[in-house]
């Protein structure tokens, strides 16, 4: 299939032809992947969810108005779809665990370590990553949410906003609580005061 754009691709898919759709998956089901691996910590968890983010896409590709980009529709069917998760996990007693942001298999950016630090920073340096990966996994999940939007993802706070399906300004000041509650636990974990 010819590399066709974004708006074509959904137009054919809105009429019915799982190729154009198939297209789409094919451009955004990495980014919906990543996403979904950053909220569940989980592959198995993140594939299903992934592909619940698809089927919804599909069956409300009629519906959907192109007011805003075709991802930011995505990761709001993420967003929501975790949600319920989160809250049908909540009444089955399910908690959360502390498990690693990155994703397998993925291919990273190693930083090669700069030839004066000694190999004691560079320990200490990794161990506060992974203090702060953990209190991550320890905030309400809104807030996580929020925080791996803004600061992993990096999207804009209107992006945000319509992700999230909130007012810009509740935006900001979840965005401000949410990093406020990561490093008060953050300073406690390193055996500091607020």
């Amino acid at each position: 299939m010819n590399e066709r754009d974004e708006h074509s691709l959904i137009q054919e898919s809105r009429k019915g032809s799982i190729e154009a759709f198939g297209a789409l998956v094919n451009k955004f089901s990495y980014i919906v992947y990543r996403f979904a691996y950053r909220l569940m910590n989980n592959v198995a968890d993140a594939e299903d969810l992934s592909q619940e983010v698809f089927l919804h896409a599909f069956r409300g590709i009629k519906k959907f108005e192109e007011r805003s980009s075709f991802s930011t529709w995505l990761y709001r069917i993420t967003v929501n779809l975790w949600k319920n998760k989160l809250k049908n996990e909540s009444q089955e007693g399910v908690t959360f665990s502390l498990t690693d942001l990155e994703e397998p298999g993925e291919e990273k950016n190693i930083e090669l370590p700069d030839t004066s630090a000694s190999l004691e920073e560079i320990v200490d340096k990794n161990v506060k990553i992974e203090i702060i990966k953990n209190c991550l996994e320890t905030i309400h999940p809104l807030y996580k949410a929020i925080i791996v939007l803004r600061d992993v993802e990096g999207k804009t706070y209107n992006e945000i906003a319509e992700i999230m399906d909130c007012p810009l300004g509740t935006v900001q000041s979840r965005l401000s609580r949410a990093r406020n509650e990561l490093r008060i636990k953050v300073l406690k974990m390193f055996g500091e005061k607020e």
